[in-house]
C-alpha cells in the first residue's frame, strides 16, 4: 500500500525532526504550527498509520517516491516544511544537513526556493 501525500510529508518532517539525534521541543512546535503541515496532520489517520508502520511501509524512499507523484509545488510546500523543522534550534546538524540535500536533488529543487516557499507559508 503507498504512503498517502500527508503521511509522507508527516513522516520526512519526523525524520528530519531526527536527524540530528533527537527531535526537540522548538522542532515539534515548528512543524507543529506551520500552516501547511497542519492542513496534513488533519489528513492523517493514525490507525491507518501504525498499522503501514508495523507493515515496514514507512521509509524515506517511499516517502519520496509518494512526493514525486505529485506537483512541484506540493514537493517545495513539503520541503519548505522540512527546512522549518532543520532551522527550528538555529543550527544545521550533520544529518540534516545530509537529508535536506538528498531530499533537494532528488526532487531538483533549489534550497533557496524552499527558503522563499517557507518565507511564503509563515507570511
Amino acid at each position: 500500500m503507498a504512503l498517502t501525500q500527508s503521511e509522507a510529508i508527516c513522516f520526512l518532517a519526523v525524520e528530519m525532526g531526527n536527524a540530528d539525534g533527537e527531535m526537540i521541543d522548538p522542532e515539534k512546535k515548528i512543524y507543529l504550527n506551520n500552516p501547511v503541515f497542519r492542513k496534513h496532520i488533519k489528513k492523517f489517520d493514525l490507525d491507518l498509520y501504525n498499522l503501514k508502520l508495523k507493515r515496514g511501509e514507512f521509509t524515506k524512499k517511499a516517502a519520496i517516491r509518494t512526493l514525486k507523484a505529485r506537483s512541484k509545488n506540493t514537493q517545495l510546500d513539503a520541503l519548505a516544511i522540512l527546512w522549518h523543522v532543520l532551522i527550528a534550534d538555529g543550527a544545521m546538524e550533520e544529518g540534516e544537513e545530509k537529508l535536506m540535500l538528498k531530499l533537494l536533488v532528488e526532487f531538483d529543487i533549489e534550497v533557496n526556493d524552499v527558503k522563499s516557499r517557507l518565507e511564503k507559508l509563515r507570511s
